[in-house]
This record gives structure tokens, sequence and C-alpha cells, in this order.
């Protein structure tokens, strides 16, 4: 591995692992906290199973897996609206777990970017998009996105 290759695998493991702590406090999987995450981010959307599991690039059957788990823990809610597509909404008490993770997203940005200017932040964010855009291009060339 290059220098740099080095220093994103570091990254990624120090930042899973800090994710997995944090979950456990949640009882959640990382993928339960993928499909929070965005239906916290899209919540003024109407988010239905088959968006939901478009968006992630799963079948239905593994969605609605992870869909059942979620509202066993009071965490989203299937709406009954007469339709054969439910939208799929955070619960109160999933709404109130999503804006602690928000705090605890914006504590470990503030710790990832200590010693950044503004410019460097914006520099870095636009170095890391343009890195994975050409990561996702090998991807596709290797047969995988």
């Amino acid at each position: 591995m290059n220098g740099t290759t080095i220093y994103f695998k570091k990254i990624h493991h120090g930042l899973e692992r800090g994710r997995s702590r944090a979950l456990r406090e949640y009882d959640v999987t990382g993928t339960q906290m993928d499909v929070l995450d965005y239906l916290h981010d899209h919540e003024d959307e109407t988010n239905t199973l088959t968006e939901l599991a478009s968006s992630f690039g799963v079948k239905h059957t593994s969605m609605i897996h992870i869909l059942k788990l979620l509202e066993t823990k009071d965490l989203i809610l299937r709406k009954e609206e007469g339709t054969r597509s439910k939208p799929v909404c955070l619960t109160e008490h999933g709404k109130q777990i999503m804006q602690e993770v928000d705090r605890h997203k914006r504590e470990k940005d503030e710790i990832l970017y200590q010693g950044f200017t503004e410019e460097e932040q914006t520099a870095l964010r636009g170095y890391l998009e343009r890195i994975y855009r050409n990561i996702r291009q090998c991807a596709a060339w290797n047969g995988g996105e």
C-alpha cells in the first residue's frame, strides 16, 4: 500500500470503530442506522419500501427485514393509508435518537477538522469527492458499482 492508501485505511478503521461503539448505545446495526439516517434526511418526502430498496441498492426482501427490525424497536412506522405502498417514517423515539446522532456527528466533525481553516476544510472535501468519483469509475471498470 502506498502512503495515501494506508491513511485512508486507518481513517476508515477509526471511524468505523467509533461508529460501532456509538451504535451499540442505540441497539442498532450500521445498516439500520443508515436507513434511519436516510429517513431523517428525507423526512419531508414520502418514503416507500420500493424507494428505500432502490436508494440502498438492495432487494425488497432485504429492506423488509431491516424495516421490521426497526419497527420492533419503535424507531420507524409504516403508515396505513389504504394503498399497497405504505409510507415509512421515523417515530418520535426514532426522531429523538436521530437528534442525538446529529449532535454526535457535529462533535465528531469538530474533532476531525481541528487545526483546519475553513478554506482547508472546503478544499479537503473537494479532494475527497474527486477521489471518490475516481474510485467509483475504477469500480465500474472492475464490474463493481
